[in-house]
């Protein structure tokens, strides 16, 4: 299983457009897509909404984690929720509990993580549970 998390500590530079378009990617070459909303803004979970399961993407650095099934259409939707918010107020062994829960996603052959613009306990999840990352930018003088 791949894990794309794309990241970047600054909003619009277009995390959320490339991490659909990755899933809408994969999923139309065959590929199982579990795509993950950790930003509380919920771009790609607005976007994304028809590939919803209910699953809200907080519940993955709880015990027990939730299992995710994988939708027919080749994209699950593990949706932003408010509960995000909180995350960040959590001892750090919740990045332990997602990266198993992220793990025991052995029904997909992919999995796709949109972040927040912040550098804190979920984009650090993330990227320590990732296998290949993607740093949007923004080309300007600076």
């Amino acid at each position: 299983m791949k894990i794309f998390v794309i990241a970047n500590q600054k909003g619009g530079v277009g995390k959320s457009t490339i991490a659909c378009h990755l899933s809408w990617f994969l999923a139309d070459r065959g590929d199982r897509v579990a795509h993950i909303d950790l930003d509380q803004q919920k771009n790609s979970t607005k976007t994304l909404r028809a590939f919803s399961t209910g699953t809200k993407s907080s519940q993955l650095f709880a015990l027990p984690a939730p299992v995710v099934v994988a939708n027919e259409s080749g994209i699950t939707l593990v949706e932003a929720d408010e509960g995000l918010l909180e995350i960040e107020r959590q001892p750090n062994q919740v990045i332990g509990n997602f990266k198993r829960a992220v793990l025991q996603m052995q029904n997909f052959d992919a999995v796709v993580m949109d972040t927040a613009p912040t550098a804190g306990v979920k984009q650090s999840a993330a990227l320590i549970t990732a296998t290949h990352v993607f740093s949007t930018i923004e080309l300007e003088q600076y």
